[in-house]
């Protein structure tokens, strides 16, 4: 239970076959700009283990969200 980071694929496949669920998140390291505003993609996967399988369905729509003001240091 918690939160839990890693970067490893292996550590994932691990916590898929454990969980009943399971979140997770990619976040990039370089920060993404549009006209001077921070954005990012947000999409959604379904993963299942059915009979030891994973098993990836990805909802094709997801969404961008900006920000509303400039992004400045």
């Amino acid at each position: 239970m918690g939160i839990k980071l890693s970067n490893s694929l292996s550590f994932i496949r691990s916590e898929l076959s454990s969980a009943k669920k399971l979140i997770v998140q990619s976040y990039l390291k370089n920060i993404l700009l549009y006209n001077y505003r921070k954005f990012d993609i947000r999409t959604y996967m379904i993963c299942l283990t059915i009979n030891g399988r994973h098993k990836f369905y990805w909802y094709e729509e997801g969404y961008i969200r900006t920000a509303s003001e400039p992004y400045d240091l």
